[in-house]
């Protein structure tokens, strides 16, 4: 469900920012310069504001998550 990896995408902010995100949250790299650009590029897509941009559901967010951490 998109509502599920919207989730996985607070989470993930949460973990790489160390504070949750709110409307005006700055990227998760300007908090964490240590965060790689591919894994900030997958924690921004799961919270899109448009559920359509967000991975589908949870096995395709980790999917996108694998391939992210490949990048590193």
């Amino acid at each position: 469900m998109v509502a599920d990896v919207f989730a996985i995408g607070l989470l993930a902010y949460r973990l790489f920012a160390g504070q949750m995100p709110s409307a005006k949250a700055p990227r998760p790299s300007e908090l964490n310069t240590a965060l790689p650009a591919a894994l900030e590029k997958w924690t921004m897509r799961c919270l899109a504001s448009n559920p359509d941009i967000r991975p589908a559901d949870a096995v395709a967010a980790r999917a996108l998550f694998v391939g992210s951490v490949r990048c590193v």
